[in-house]
């Protein structure tokens, strides 16, 4: 099974997110597993992408950190995925980039789950992503806070490094909550 996250826009968290469920899942710590240190995330996902499946060829699971921008970007990236989880940040862009990823999502027939990141930067817009996730029947398997993230991302470690952070403990959350439905 093939989860990819996704994300309308850039700088939402998305490849952290998707690093931390890699860890979550597998165990390995990235960084030292494959040799990727510095200049995250560009070095991991170039990484990932060329040698997943080395990595992966046992598992039954892969999980994909998808491109962010144009619509053709991703679609390609729907196409072939199970599962879609999207990343969303509670601001209006935000809001409306999630809106065009699960549109997309809904044509292709993907099954479609939400995080909201930082939500609460704004309470308020995450009330709202809420609502439409719950109006169009999608699943939020998620909500992370803000604060704690930071320092994990500033040292370059992986979040599960934290594991007192309440950030920690809501991915750690998020990915049992993304198992119960795809198990």
């Amino acid at each position: 099974m093939k989860i990819s996250i996704l994300s309308g826009k850039g700088g939402v968290g998305k490849t952290t997110i998707a690093s931390s469920l890699v860890e979550l899942d597998n165990g390995i710590t990235l960084g030292t597993e494959i040799g990727v240190v510095k200049d995250l995330p560009g070095k991991l996902i170039n990484h990932l992408r060329e040698n997943g499946r080395e990595f992966n060829s046992d598992e039954q699971l892969i999980i994909s950190d998808e491109s962010t921008g144009s619509e053709s970007a991703i679609i390609s990236s729907i196409i072939g995925s199970d599962v879609v989880l999207v990343v969303a940040e509670p601001t209006k862009s935000g809001f409306e980039h999630l809106m065009r990823v699960v549109a997309l999502c809904e044509q292709f027939g993907v099954f479609t789950m939400v995080c909201i990141n930082k939500f609460d930067i704004n309470e308020e817009m995450s009330n709202k992503i809420e609502e439409f996730v719950k109006n169009e029947g999608l699943v939020l398997v998620g909500k992370i806070q803000h604060n704690d993230v930071i320092e994990a991302i500033d040292d370059l470690k992986p979040i599960k490094d934290y594991e007192n952070s309440k950030a920690f403990s809501s991915i750690k959350d998020m990915w049992q909550n993304i198992r119960n439905y795809i198990c």
